[in-house]
């Protein structure tokens, strides 16, 4: 990982460097506006979650590559027990095209938290790993761009513990989100 991290920004530093003039530099934000996921504990069959949400900021260079960071929060119920979850993801993206675009990128979770509440007591996490994909299209609108796309988590949570126990209980929460995005970038 550590090896495409450099020639990764290697490759970044190389091509900046070379390419004087080009497409803008951007700055994006999106938003879901529609959202479906689902909340699977320990392999069982998947419950849909009540609800989802999230927002993402990103800054795009000239040179096509991009980095940004996404939040995600899902609220919903397992095996009849209430659970929130959020995560946090750190994301990479390349981008083809100027004033149209297509934006492709992935990320990984740098940080989240759960609560499971279960048998009156509260379990809380933060050991949390997983992924995310997206795909935005990018239109001219207003001086700057209407943005488009989808986006997708999948994260797993592990470790619970509760205030009155140390030891952590052995389950496991699979989150898996879609969601549709919306958003607008500016140009600079």
């Amino acid at each position: 990982m550590r090896l495409f991290g450099l020639f990764f920004l290697g490759f970044f530093l190389l091509t900046t460097t070379l390419e004087a003039a080009g497409p803008p530099w951007r700055l994006r934000f999106v938003a879901p506006r529609s959202e479906t996921g689902t909340l699977q504990l320990d392999q069982q069959d998947p419950e849909d979650a009540s609800q989802s949400s999230g927002k993402g900021f990103s800054l795009l260079f000239g040179n096509g590559f991009g980095f940004g960071i996404s939040n995600m929060q899902t609220d919903g119920s397992v095996a009849g027990n209430p659970v929130s979850v959020s995560a946090d993801s750190f994301d990479v993206s390349y981008t083809l095209g100027e004033r149209w675009s297509l934006t492709l990128g992935v990320g990984t979770i740098t940080a989240g938290e759960s609560m499971l509440w279960q048998n009156g007591a509260v379990y809380a996490t933060g050991n949390v790993e997983g992924k995310t994909a997206l795909g935005l299209l990018g239109l001219p609108f207003l001086g700057g761009e209407l943005l488009v796309g989808m986006r997708g988590d999948e994260v797993e949570y592990r470790g619970y513990r509760s205030s009155a126990s140390p030891n952590p209980i052995g389950t496991v929460i699979t989150a898996a989100t879609r969601q549709v995005l919306i958003g607008f970038g500016l140009f600079f």
